[in-house]
């Protein structure tokens, strides 16, 4: 889950992606835009990418996702609730609306784990969007159970718990818009003759998130 705030499924089918380096090409199902952002994110990371319908779940890092709720949502861009100056210029530019995913995460794991791969919308227009964690928080309030953005991210063996992410996307880019999942892990760089370590994408999916409700 911090890894989504620094970057921050159709069919019912579950997924788990190839390691990176392995044998295996482009995986999965979707719509033509899934599958094309999926290519494109393959060739760029040198990762195997698995595309998927609207509905579906995936595993990644041994954690199952499932969107459950996409919904269109008033965003707030004001103190003293949005503490974040970029966060309140960026909920600004977009008119205050807000794409939500409200989610629930499975821990397929023998033991307590956190969430730590990204989560990021490619909306409409092409234009990646990162969880804005504050509005994120404003959201999820009340809500008992539901993971903490900064706080509270573990999850037991074997058990559920739900969260709710906002992005700032405009009115004009919701249509489209597909949840982009990754995995990163930090190694030394073949490329680097000073052997200095980089983030490398481990697991990537995206998916289809359908109309907003």
């Amino acid at each position: 889950m911090r890894e989504a705030l620094g970057a921050a499924l159709g069919g019912g089918l579950v997924w788990t992606t190839l390691a990176c380096g392995g044998a295996g090409g482009l995986v999965g199902g979707g719509s033509e835009g899934a599958q094309s952002l999926c290519k494109h994110l393959q060739q760029e990371t040198e990762c195997p990418c698995v595309s998927l319908g609207a509905g579906s779940r995936a595993t990644i890092d041994g954690i199952e996702v499932q969107v459950d709720v996409v919904k269109t949502w008033e965003g707030l861009s004001s103190l003293p609730e949005i503490t974040n100056l970029d966060e309140r210029n960026l909920m600004k530019k977009v008119g205050n609306h807000a794409l939500v995913l409200e989610l629930t995460y499975t821990n397929t794991k023998p033991v307590k784990s956190g969430v730590d791969f990204s989560a990021y919308i490619m909306d409409g227009d092409g234009e990646g969007r990162v969880v804005q964690p504050y509005n994120s928080k404003v959201y999820s309030k009340g809500k008992e159970g539901w993971i903490d953005l900064w706080d509270d991210d573990d999850i037991g063996p074997n058990k559920t718990r739900k969260a709710a992410f906002v992005y700032a996307v405009p009115k004009s880019a919701v249509e489209g818009s597909k949840l982009v999942l990754r995995k990163n892990v930090k190694r030394p760089d073949p490329k680097d003759p000073r052997g200095r370590m980089k983030y490398f994408a481990e697991e990537l999916f995206v998916l289809d998130l359908g109309p907003p409700t």
